[in-house]
């Protein structure tokens, strides 16, 4: 038999399930339900089997818990290497490129046309990769549709598709 778990009895009080529900990051939704599991009688052993995690991971979470609150579940900032640009250089670059790519008269740029902007402007050497989590996190988009010919006529390809639908 499991032994019993000593927790207070805020812990009996707190709406796990409603947090949950609302978190939207994954580890803190999983935190949070496997929280819930415990409140309503699950031992730590079936709430780890359910939610795929160790034991150990369970009883981390109801330490951090009693230790810090609510508050305590919530994910940490990882640790990284710092961004080469601000975000003020960021929203700056990113409307310069969509400036660019409007100034087009068709086609589109590419993520190597936006590594050259960004080592030409700001003296940055970006992997490609790096560029496409750049533009990703400026809210740009490769999902693009059929491109525009420079030459098109657009009221050429109208009067096409009138005659094409009377056949």
């Amino acid at each position: 038999m499991p032994r019993k778990l000593e927790v207070n009895s805020q812990f009996y009080q707190e709406d796990f399930l409603l947090q949950a529900r609302s978190s939207t990051d994954k580890r803190h939704y999983r935190r949070l339900l496997g929280l819930h599991y415990i409140q309503s009688g699950q031992t730590q052993s079936t709430v780890s089997r359910l939610l795929g995690v160790t034991p150990n991971s369970v009883q981390k979470w109801i330490k951090r818990y009693k230790q810090q609150g609510i508050e305590g579940l919530k994910p940490k900032t990882i640790p990284g290497r710092t961004s080469r640009l601000n975000k003020d250089q960021l929203h700056a670059f990113a409307q310069a490129f969509i400036a660019q790519q409007e100034a087009l008269p068709g086609g589109r740029l590419t993520g190597k046309d936006a590594q050259k902007m960004l080592k030409k402007d700001y003296g940055c050497d970006y992997n490609i990769s790096t560029v496409y989590q750049l533009l990703h996190a400026c809210g740009l988009s490769w999902i693009t549709g059929r491109s525009r010919h420079p030459l098109s006529c657009s009221k050429k390809q109208e009067a096409f598709k009138k005659t094409l639908e009377h056949q």
